[in-house]
Protein backbone atom coordinates (compact mmCIF):
# COMPACT_ATOMS: atom_id res chain seq x y z
CA UNK A 1 0.00 0.00 0.00
CA UNK A 2 0.98 3.65 -0.35
CA UNK A 3 1.18 6.29 2.32
CA UNK A 4 -0.75 9.55 1.97
CA UNK A 5 2.42 11.28 0.83
CA UNK A 6 2.46 9.14 -2.30
CA UNK A 7 5.79 7.61 -1.27
CA UNK A 8 5.91 3.81 -1.68
CA UNK A 9 5.51 1.87 1.56
CA UNK A 10 8.93 0.26 1.25
CA UNK A 11 10.57 3.70 1.17
CA UNK A 12 8.83 4.72 4.40
CA UNK A 13 9.85 1.41 5.93
CA UNK A 14 13.51 1.74 4.94
CA UNK A 15 13.65 5.36 6.06
CA UNK A 16 11.99 4.58 9.39
CA UNK A 17 14.22 1.62 10.26
CA UNK A 18 17.53 2.39 11.94
CA UNK A 19 20.51 0.12 11.46
CA UNK A 20 20.68 -0.41 15.24
CA UNK A 21 17.18 -1.93 15.14
CA UNK A 22 17.97 -4.04 12.09
CA UNK A 23 21.30 -5.76 12.63
CA UNK A 24 21.47 -9.01 14.57
CA UNK A 25 23.76 -8.38 17.57
CA UNK A 26 24.38 -12.12 17.83
CA UNK A 27 25.58 -12.58 14.26
CA UNK A 28 29.27 -13.36 14.32
CA UNK A 29 31.46 -11.59 11.79
CA UNK A 30 33.64 -13.83 9.63
CA UNK A 31 37.11 -12.39 10.10
CA UNK A 32 40.54 -13.29 8.78
CA UNK A 33 43.91 -11.99 9.86
CA UNK A 34 46.02 -10.06 7.38
CA UNK A 35 48.83 -12.65 7.42
CA UNK A 36 46.49 -15.67 7.35
CA UNK A 37 46.84 -17.78 4.22
CA UNK A 38 44.11 -18.03 1.61
CA UNK A 39 43.52 -21.69 2.41
CA UNK A 40 42.25 -20.77 5.88
CA UNK A 41 40.22 -17.87 4.47
CA UNK A 42 38.42 -20.14 1.98
CA UNK A 43 37.63 -22.65 4.72
CA UNK A 44 36.12 -19.94 6.94
CA UNK A 45 33.98 -18.54 4.12
CA UNK A 46 32.85 -21.99 3.02
CA UNK A 47 31.99 -23.14 6.55
CA UNK A 48 30.01 -19.94 7.25
CA UNK A 49 28.33 -19.95 3.80
CA UNK A 50 29.34 -16.33 3.18
CA UNK A 51 30.81 -14.59 0.14
CA UNK A 52 33.13 -12.24 2.01
CA UNK A 53 35.18 -11.76 5.15
CA UNK A 54 36.52 -8.87 7.21
CA UNK A 55 40.32 -8.60 7.23
CA UNK A 56 41.99 -7.50 10.47
CA UNK A 57 45.58 -7.24 11.67
CA UNK A 58 46.79 -7.90 15.23
CA UNK A 59 49.67 -5.48 14.75
CA UNK A 60 47.49 -2.57 13.64
CA UNK A 61 44.17 -1.46 15.14
CA UNK A 62 41.05 -1.31 13.04
CA UNK A 63 40.01 -3.11 9.87
CA UNK A 64 41.96 -3.44 6.63
CA UNK A 65 38.89 -4.05 4.51
CA UNK A 66 36.77 -6.77 2.94
CA UNK A 67 37.82 -9.77 0.88
CA UNK A 68 35.16 -11.50 -1.20
CA UNK A 69 34.80 -14.02 -4.00
CA UNK A 70 35.62 -11.40 -6.66
CA UNK A 71 39.00 -10.79 -5.01
CA UNK A 72 39.58 -14.54 -4.90
CA UNK A 73 38.77 -14.79 -8.61
CA UNK A 74 41.24 -11.99 -9.37
CA UNK A 75 43.89 -13.75 -7.30
CA UNK A 76 43.37 -17.01 -9.22
CA UNK A 77 43.85 -15.15 -12.50
CA UNK A 78 47.02 -13.44 -11.30
CA UNK A 79 48.52 -16.86 -10.64
CA UNK A 80 47.04 -18.83 -13.54
CA UNK A 81 47.13 -16.55 -16.55
CA UNK A 82 46.61 -19.02 -19.37
CA UNK A 83 44.55 -22.05 -20.28
CA UNK A 84 46.41 -25.13 -21.44
CA UNK A 85 45.99 -28.66 -22.72
CA UNK A 86 46.24 -31.44 -20.17
CA UNK A 87 49.81 -32.75 -20.13
CA UNK A 88 52.03 -34.13 -17.41
CA UNK A 89 53.94 -30.83 -17.38
CA UNK A 90 50.80 -28.70 -17.18
CA UNK A 91 49.47 -30.76 -14.26
CA UNK A 92 52.72 -30.26 -12.37
CA UNK A 93 52.66 -26.52 -13.12
CA UNK A 94 49.10 -26.25 -11.83
CA UNK A 95 50.02 -28.09 -8.64
CA UNK A 96 52.76 -25.53 -8.04
CA UNK A 97 50.39 -22.68 -8.87
CA UNK A 98 47.84 -24.17 -6.47
CA UNK A 99 50.39 -24.07 -3.67
CA UNK A 100 51.18 -20.44 -4.50
CA UNK A 101 47.46 -19.64 -4.42
CA UNK A 102 46.64 -21.11 -1.01
CA UNK A 103 49.79 -19.64 0.56
CA UNK A 104 48.93 -16.07 -0.44
CA UNK A 105 48.40 -13.77 2.53
CA UNK A 106 44.75 -12.85 2.88
CA UNK A 107 45.62 -9.19 3.36
CA UNK A 108 47.10 -9.07 -0.13
CA UNK A 109 43.67 -9.85 -1.59
CA UNK A 110 41.83 -6.89 -0.05
CA UNK A 111 39.92 -5.28 -2.94
CA UNK A 112 42.36 -6.45 -5.63
CA UNK A 113 39.27 -6.83 -7.83
CA UNK A 114 38.59 -3.09 -7.45
CA UNK A 115 34.97 -4.13 -6.89
CA UNK A 116 34.93 -4.44 -3.12
CA UNK A 117 35.38 -1.03 -1.44
CA UNK A 118 35.23 -0.76 2.34
CA UNK A 119 32.40 1.58 3.32
CA UNK A 120 30.71 1.97 6.69
CA UNK A 121 27.65 3.46 8.37
CA UNK A 122 26.88 4.05 12.04
CA UNK A 123 24.10 2.46 14.07
CA UNK A 124 22.06 5.66 13.70
CA UNK A 125 21.94 5.42 9.90
CA UNK A 126 18.69 4.35 8.24
CA UNK A 127 18.31 1.35 5.99
CA UNK A 128 17.66 3.75 3.12
CA UNK A 129 21.12 5.25 3.79
CA UNK A 130 22.50 1.72 3.46
CA UNK A 131 20.52 0.99 0.28
CA UNK A 132 21.84 4.19 -1.32
CA UNK A 133 25.38 2.87 -0.79
CA UNK A 134 24.54 -0.65 -1.92
CA UNK A 135 23.02 0.77 -5.11
CA UNK A 136 26.52 1.92 -6.13
CA UNK A 137 27.72 -1.64 -6.81
CA UNK A 138 28.81 -2.08 -3.19
CA UNK A 139 27.88 -5.57 -2.00
CA UNK A 140 28.18 -5.03 1.76
CA UNK A 141 28.48 -2.14 4.19
CA UNK A 142 30.25 -2.24 7.54
CA UNK A 143 28.41 -1.08 10.67
CA UNK A 144 30.45 0.81 13.25
CA UNK A 145 29.85 1.76 16.86
CA UNK A 146 32.26 4.30 18.30
CA UNK A 147 34.60 3.68 15.37
CA UNK A 148 34.65 -0.09 15.94
CA UNK A 149 33.30 -2.44 13.28
CA UNK A 150 30.58 -4.54 14.87
CA UNK A 151 28.50 -5.87 12.00
CA UNK A 152 27.90 -5.94 8.25
CA UNK A 153 24.77 -5.30 6.19
CA UNK A 154 24.69 -6.90 2.74
CA UNK A 155 22.45 -6.63 -0.27
CA UNK A 156 21.09 -10.06 0.68
CA UNK A 157 20.09 -8.74 4.12
CA UNK A 158 18.02 -5.97 2.54
CA UNK A 159 16.27 -8.39 0.17
CA UNK A 160 15.48 -10.71 3.08
CA UNK A 161 14.09 -7.77 5.08
CA UNK A 162 11.80 -6.70 2.25
CA UNK A 163 10.45 -10.17 1.53
CA UNK A 164 9.39 -10.59 5.18
CA UNK A 165 7.52 -7.27 5.35
CA UNK A 166 5.10 -7.57 2.42
CA UNK A 167 6.27 -4.29 0.93
CA UNK A 168 5.03 -5.28 -2.52
CA UNK A 169 1.35 -4.88 -1.64
CA UNK A 170 -0.23 -2.20 -3.78
CA UNK A 171 3.11 -0.91 -5.04
CA UNK A 172 5.16 -1.26 -8.19
CA UNK A 173 6.94 -4.24 -6.59
CA UNK A 174 3.72 -6.14 -7.31
CA UNK A 175 3.85 -5.30 -11.02
CA UNK A 176 5.54 -7.27 -13.81
CA UNK A 177 9.17 -6.40 -14.42
CA UNK A 178 8.37 -4.75 -17.72
CA UNK A 179 5.86 -2.37 -16.09
CA UNK A 180 7.57 -1.73 -12.75
CA UNK A 181 10.46 0.40 -13.92
CA UNK A 182 13.05 -2.33 -13.34
CA UNK A 183 14.77 -2.53 -16.73
CA UNK A 184 16.85 -5.72 -16.90
CA UNK A 185 20.40 -5.47 -18.15
CA UNK A 186 21.47 -7.30 -21.26
CA UNK A 187 23.36 -10.47 -20.62
CA UNK A 188 26.48 -12.12 -21.99
CA UNK A 189 26.99 -15.86 -21.72
CA UNK A 190 29.71 -18.49 -22.11
CA UNK A 191 29.59 -21.86 -23.80
CA UNK A 192 29.71 -24.91 -21.56
CA UNK A 193 32.83 -26.10 -23.38
CA UNK A 194 34.87 -22.96 -22.57
CA UNK A 195 37.96 -23.46 -20.43
CA UNK A 196 37.57 -22.19 -16.85
CA UNK A 197 40.59 -19.87 -17.02
CA UNK A 198 39.24 -18.27 -20.20
CA UNK A 199 35.84 -18.01 -18.53
CA UNK A 200 37.39 -16.15 -15.57
CA UNK A 201 39.18 -13.79 -17.96
CA UNK A 202 35.88 -13.12 -19.70
CA UNK A 203 34.19 -12.37 -16.37
CA UNK A 204 36.93 -9.98 -15.27
CA UNK A 205 36.88 -8.23 -18.65
CA UNK A 206 33.11 -7.68 -18.37
CA UNK A 207 33.23 -7.02 -14.60
CA UNK A 208 30.95 -9.96 -13.84
CA UNK A 209 30.78 -12.06 -10.68
CA UNK A 210 28.71 -14.72 -12.46
CA UNK A 211 27.77 -15.69 -15.97
CA UNK A 212 25.11 -17.92 -17.56
CA UNK A 213 26.41 -21.11 -19.15
CA UNK A 214 24.76 -22.16 -22.41
CA UNK A 215 24.87 -25.27 -24.58
CA UNK A 216 25.60 -25.32 -28.30
CA UNK A 217 21.99 -24.28 -29.01
CA UNK A 218 22.24 -21.23 -26.77
CA UNK A 219 20.01 -22.69 -24.05
CA UNK A 220 20.98 -21.88 -20.48
CA UNK A 221 22.08 -25.01 -18.63
CA UNK A 222 23.89 -23.63 -15.58
CA UNK A 223 25.29 -20.60 -13.81
CA UNK A 224 29.01 -20.20 -13.14
CA UNK A 225 29.89 -17.88 -10.27
CA UNK A 226 33.05 -16.72 -8.53
CA UNK A 227 31.55 -18.53 -5.52
CA UNK A 228 32.32 -21.82 -7.26
CA UNK A 229 36.02 -21.14 -6.61
CA UNK A 230 35.68 -21.40 -2.82
CA UNK A 231 36.57 -25.09 -2.89
CA UNK A 232 39.90 -24.61 -4.67
CA UNK A 233 43.05 -25.84 -2.95
CA UNK A 234 46.47 -27.17 -3.86
CA UNK A 235 45.16 -30.68 -4.54
CA UNK A 236 42.39 -29.73 -6.98
CA UNK A 237 43.81 -26.59 -8.61
CA UNK A 238 44.21 -28.67 -11.78
CA UNK A 239 40.43 -28.42 -12.21
CA UNK A 240 41.15 -25.09 -13.87
CA UNK A 241 42.18 -27.07 -16.96
CA UNK A 242 38.61 -28.27 -17.41
CA UNK A 243 35.72 -26.81 -19.36
CA UNK A 244 33.05 -24.93 -17.43
CA UNK A 245 30.68 -27.90 -17.72
CA UNK A 246 33.22 -30.45 -16.46
CA UNK A 247 34.39 -28.10 -13.70
CA UNK A 248 30.85 -27.68 -12.36
CA UNK A 249 30.29 -31.44 -12.46
CA UNK A 250 33.57 -32.02 -10.61
CA UNK A 251 32.81 -29.42 -7.92
CA UNK A 252 29.09 -29.99 -7.39
CA UNK A 253 28.47 -33.47 -8.72
CA UNK A 254 25.71 -31.97 -10.82
CA UNK A 255 25.32 -28.28 -11.69
CA UNK A 256 22.45 -26.65 -9.79
CA UNK A 257 19.63 -25.50 -12.10
CA UNK A 258 19.89 -21.78 -12.86
CA UNK A 259 17.34 -19.48 -11.20
CA UNK A 260 15.33 -17.84 -13.96
CA UNK A 261 12.25 -15.73 -14.62
CA UNK A 262 10.45 -14.11 -17.55
CA UNK A 263 9.53 -10.49 -18.19
CA UNK A 264 5.99 -11.38 -17.10
CA UNK A 265 7.17 -12.12 -13.56
CA UNK A 266 6.65 -9.43 -10.94
CA UNK A 267 9.40 -7.69 -9.00
CA UNK A 268 7.97 -9.45 -5.95
CA UNK A 269 8.56 -12.82 -7.62
CA UNK A 270 12.16 -11.86 -8.36
CA UNK A 271 12.71 -10.79 -4.74
CA UNK A 272 11.29 -14.08 -3.50
CA UNK A 273 13.49 -16.08 -5.86
CA UNK A 274 16.59 -14.21 -4.67
CA UNK A 275 15.64 -14.92 -1.07
CA UNK A 276 14.46 -18.53 -1.36
CA UNK A 277 17.31 -19.73 -3.57
CA UNK A 278 19.95 -17.59 -1.78
CA UNK A 279 21.32 -16.29 -5.08
CA UNK A 280 22.51 -12.84 -6.12
CA UNK A 281 20.95 -12.67 -9.57
CA UNK A 282 17.99 -14.02 -11.53
CA UNK A 283 18.32 -14.56 -15.27
CA UNK A 284 15.54 -13.62 -17.66
CA UNK A 285 14.94 -16.30 -20.29
CA UNK A 286 12.71 -16.73 -23.33
CA UNK A 287 10.46 -19.69 -24.06
CA UNK A 288 13.47 -21.68 -25.32
CA UNK A 289 15.44 -21.11 -22.11
CA UNK A 290 17.82 -18.71 -23.85
CA UNK A 291 19.05 -15.93 -21.53
CA UNK A 292 17.92 -12.46 -22.60
CA UNK A 293 18.68 -10.41 -19.48
CA UNK A 294 19.68 -10.49 -15.84
CA UNK A 295 18.49 -8.81 -12.66
CA UNK A 296 21.11 -8.59 -9.95
CA UNK A 297 20.81 -7.49 -6.35
CA UNK A 298 22.49 -4.22 -7.32
CA UNK A 299 19.64 -3.67 -9.81
CA UNK A 300 17.16 -4.25 -6.97
CA UNK A 301 18.98 -1.74 -4.76
CA UNK A 302 18.86 0.85 -7.53
CA UNK A 303 15.18 0.14 -8.10
CA UNK A 304 14.49 0.82 -4.41
CA UNK A 305 16.11 4.27 -4.66
CA UNK A 306 14.19 5.43 -7.75
CA UNK A 307 10.72 6.34 -6.54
Amino acid sequence: MYMDSGVPFWVNLLQATRVRDFVDPHRKLVTAKYNEDVKELLKKMSDAHVLGAVVVDDEKPGVWGFVDVLDIMSCVLEITTESRDITKESVQNLKWEGQCFIRQMTGMLVNISRSNPFQTVTLDATLMDVVNILAEEVHRVGVTDGGRLINVVSQSDIVSFLTTHGVYIGSSIGKPIAQAGLPPLGVVSVGDDLNIVDCLKFMVEHKLSAVPVVDKNGRMVANFSATDLLGLNESNFSLLQLSVKKFLFSVHGFPKPPVVCTTADTVEAVLLKLEVHKVHRVYIVDNSMRPTGVISMTDIMRFLTTY
